[in-house]
C-alpha cells in the first residue's frame, strides 16, 4: 500500500523466531499480548519518528535530485548530456525497474527515446511511442511521469507499446 509505512508486529502468541521472522520481512519492532501502554506506547512514538526520518530523506533526495539536475543544466549547454541527468536523477528518486526521457517529435506523433536508465542490466523501455495511444495521450494531457506498473496493477494486463518491457 505504501512502502514507506512503518510495521510493527503484534501477536499474542510469539516466539523468539517468529520476532526474529516479522524483522526479517521488515516490521520495525514487536509486541506481545496482553501489554500495557506504558509498553506500547514508546514503540509507538519510535514507530512515528522512523516514518517521519523514511519521509525527509524522501524529501532530502528529491532535493538533491533537483541540485544535481539543475547543476547539469547550468554546467552543459549539450541538450544530450542534460537529458542524460534528467534520467539518472528521476531513477534515483523512483523506485521504478526503468526509466526514460522520451522528447517529442517535431510532428507530434510520436514520442522519441532519448535517455534511459535501469537499476539492474539494460533498460527494457520502447523507443518510440505513439501519441494515439491512450496511455501516452493520459500522461500528455496530465503532464506527469507515466508510471506503467502502476497501469498494468489497475488494468491486470500491460498497455501495447509495454508489453515487452514490463516485467510481469
Amino acid at each position: 500500500i505504501d512502502p514507506d509505512l512503518v510495521g510493527v508486529m503484534m501477536t499474542g502468541q510469539g516466539t523468539v523466531t517468529s520476532a526474529v521472522d516479522a524483522m526479517k520481512i521488515g516490521a520495525l519492532d514487536y509486541i506481545l499480548k496482553p501489554f500495557n501502554l506504558t509498553a506500547i506506547r514508546p514503540v509507538l512514538a519510535r514507530a512515528v519518528d522512523v516514518r517521519r526520518l523514511r519521509l525527509d530523506n524522501i524529501r532530502l533526495r528529491e532535493a538533491v535530485g533537483l541540485y544535481e539536475i539543475s547543476n547539469a543544466i547550468a554546467r552543459s549547454l549539450d541538450s544530450g548530456t542534460v537529458l542524460e541527468r534528467v534520467a539518472d536523477a528521476a531513477l534515483e528518486q523512483s523506485r521504478a525497474h526503468d526509466v526514460g526521457v522520451y522528447v517529442m517529435s517535431a510532428a507530434g506523433a510520436e514520442l522519441r527515446l532519448v535517455a534511459s536508465r535501469a537499476r539492474h542490466g539494460e533498460p527494457r523501455l520502447p523507443g518510440l511511442l505513439s501519441t494515439d495511444d491512450p496511455l501516452v495521450g493520459a500522461a500528455l494531457a496530465s503532464r506527469e511521469a507515466l508510471d506503467a506498473g502502476r497501469v498494468v496493477s489497475e488494468s491486470g494486463s500491460p498497455p501495447a507499446p509495454w508489453q515487452h518491457a514490463m516485467p510481469m
